[in-house]
């Protein structure tokens, strides 16, 4: 989704995709409430390391490598992210997942054009995501 924002950006609306009966779903407000949650969530993410180290190790995510040869992809391969070998590998790949989730949601999906998501401080400067997509529901 960061390489082809073309293709699902502006987003489309509500009401080309029905889940079950309902047609009041809104699948950006939903998005923006799991990435204000993501936001809050303390990740752990102190065992990741840009850089290699002595001792370190590459964390790999088994998604990253079943998709390495899909074209759209396999330009921009991921960068590489390491843990301590003392660190559950498992912990460090759960770390990883919920940083890419975070940095697609806060920082893209606020900063493409059009933005999805703002950043917005409510009282007692609690932060929190909304979505500004236009007409979502409204055919």
């Amino acid at each position: 989704m960061l390489y082809h924002t073309g293709t699902w950006n502006p987003p489309p609306f509500c009401t080309d995709y029905k889940i079950g009966a309902s047609t009041g779903h809104d699948p950006w407000s939903g998005l923006s409430n799991l990435m204000t949650l993501l936001a809050r969530l303390d990740t752990n993410k102190e065992v990741l390391s840009l850089e290699s180290k002595a001792d370190y190790e590459v964390v790999r995510l088994q998604e990253d490598i079943t998709l390495a040869g899909f074209t759209p992809l396999m330009y921009k391969g991921p960068e590489p992210i390491f843990t301590h070998k003392s660190h559950d590998m498992e912990e460090a790949q759960n770390a990883l997942r919920v940083q890419k989730l975070i940095f697609f949601g806060t920082g893209h999906l606020c900063t493409c054009k059009p933005p999805v998501l703002q950043k917005v401080t409510r009282q007692a400067g609690v932060e929190e995501f909304i979505s500004i997509v236009q007409n979502r529901i409204e055919g």
